[in-house]
């Protein structure tokens, strides 16, 4: 059928957001019509915070994913050379520490980088054919409260794409992340079920306030860990699909980071676990917390936001 794609011609390219710069793609002068997805880069999880043990310092909040944009264009309406940029994940919250009896408030993560096909290299909106926001940033554990989590991003707007008037466009907004326990286990991210491809980040466990206690777990990344892989890593065969193309329908947010217990003298157990980093556009797990007493380690880090990508497919 006319403008239905053939498996024997179409072209399939693939962009990762693991480095700076815009990337050059050339659209094939048999082309007539040309599909483009963009995801934005997940954003990084907060630290977890250290407090005295008899405290409740919380763990910090998961970063939230990046939207998604997609775009069925006619190729006549493009010019022969477009401009990505896939977006960076944004970086995770630096564990903090503190000396006995002290405290330390956690770190927020980075924000995700956005996502932009233009026919210019520049993100000037009436050059930009696709765009996608990259995803919030998680809060880092405050000393006695949880660490915020992330906000889910709004859907692109048309007027930070104006060319993509020309075409199909369908929208998705970002997932929100996981909010740090406080003396608790850390929440989880939510599913998504509007259509979003990526998930947001769990929450970092809180470390508990009483003696001869065990830490509290971090919050579930709310997708298959079966797509845990380290950001901007090409997915290996076993990651592919029949096409032999990556497969990532989920991306995946990073798990929330253990906090650190007790021992009955009060001493820390160790240190807050550091988050899990999200995968293909979604966001960094939260650091857990630790009682700043004796033999504490710190808290933990939180992981960065995946980063996002851009495939194209013209025929």
């Amino acid at each position: 059928m006319f403008f239905l794609p053939d498996p024997q011609k179409a072209s399939v390219q693939v962009f990762y957001g693991c480095s700076s710069g815009w990337q050059l793609y050339q659209v094939p002068p048999s082309a007539t019509m040309v599909y483009i997805f963009v995801q934005g880069g997940g954003g990084g999880g907060g630290s977890g915070a250290v407090n005295a043990y008899t405290s409740t310092p919380g763990g910090g909040g998961g970063g939230g994913a990046g939207g998604a944009t997609s775009v069925l264009i006619p190729a006549f309406l493009l010019p022969r050379t477009l401009y990505v940029s896939a977006g960076a994940g944004g970086a995770g919250g630096t564990s903090v520490s503190a000396s006995n009896g002290s405290s330390a408030g956690g770190v927020s993560g980075g924000v995700g980088g956005a996502s932009y096909v233009s026919v210019q290299p520049n993100t000037t909106s009436m050059n930009v054919v696709a765009h996608a926001a990259g995803g919030g940033v998680g809060g880092g554990g405050g000393v006695s409260t949880s660490g915020s989590a992330a906000i889910a991003v709004t859907a692109s707007a048309v007027s930070a794409r104006v060319l993509s008037g020309a075409g199909i466009v369908t929208i998705r907004s970002g997932v929100a992340g996981g909010a740090g326990g406080v003396n608790a286990t850390g929440a989880s991210a939510t599913f998504p079920s509007t259509g979003a491809r990526s998930c947001g980040g769990g929450g970092g466990g809180g470390a508990p306030s009483s003696t001869g206690a065990s830490g509290n777990a971090g919050g579930a990344s709310g997708a298959n860990a079966t797509y845990s892989i380290p950001p901007c890593v090409s997915p290996t065969a076993t990651r592919q699909n029949a096409a032999g193309l990556p497969q990532f329908l989920i991306g995946t947010g990073g798990a929330g980071g253990y906090s650190a217990g007790t021992n009955a003298d009060g001493s820390s157990l160790g240190f807050g676990i550091a988050g899990e980093p999200g995968v293909y556009g979604g966001g960094g797990g939260g650091g857990g917390s630790s009682s700043s007493s004796v033999n504490s380690g710190g808290s933990g880090a939180g992981g960065a936001g995946g980063g996002g990508f851009v495939v194209v497919v013209a025929w």
